[in-house]
């Protein structure tokens, strides 16, 4: 029994670990539109904005000071990483209020509940299975607790991170969506 406690405990670590490792904005052929950056230039000069695609040898991107669309060589891009600010479709700045009040939380529920049950079920198949084979009835109970605790918990967890994640970005494309309404709204009343 100790021997299966160890691994489950490892196993669920390692999800952990997984699911906490910060993501970088990578240099793709496509380019994640509307991901907020910051470039640094080999030049040393830093720009920063959002995304917008790659054509060719550049990657276009609005300008979070200028708030006009422009143009960079990848072959002078030094490094992108992704930006602390979140930035909407002209540059202006997307305040983590405004995504609060615009974030919902459906999607944290429902990535919550899959990431408990397919935690529970992939620590069941790899450790609980084969070991329900040769023990008896009261010792499946206490593996079913510890199953649920090392796999389903973690599961949870990182389901729940992943979701509200989703549910960050749904927000954040509502109010760019909201805010190029309310653009065109205004420059048809002018």
């Amino acid at each position: 029994m100790k021997k299966i406690t160890v691994n489950v405990l490892i196993i669920s670590i390692l999800n952990l670990l997984v699911g906490c490792f910060p993501s970088s904005v990578k240099m793709k052929a496509k380019p994640p539109k509307g991901e907020s950056v910051v470039i640094n230039l080999k030049d040393g000069i830093t720009v920063k904005g959002v995304l917008i695609n790659r054509e060719g040898n550049k990657i276009n991107y609005i300008d979070a000071d200028t708030h006009k669309s422009e143009s960079v060589d990848i072959k002078n891009i030094k490094g992108i990483k992704a930006s602390d600010k979140v930035y909407d479709y002209e540059g202006y700045v997307i305040t983590t209020d405004q995504i609060r009040d615009a974030k919902g939380s459906s999607k944290k529920i429902i990535y919550s509940m899959g990431g408990l049950l397919l935690g529970t079920l992939l620590l069941w198949a790899v450790v609980a299975i084969p070991y329900e084979l040769s023990v008896e009835e009261s010792e499946q109970k206490n593996l079913l607790g510890l199953i649920v605790l090392f796999g389903g918990i973690p599961g949870a967890i990182l389901g729940g991170i992943k979701g509200n994640a989703k549910d960050k970005k749904n927000a954040i494309n509502s109010i760019r969506k909201d805010r190029i309404k309310n653009k065109q709204k205004e420059e048809q009343k002018n």
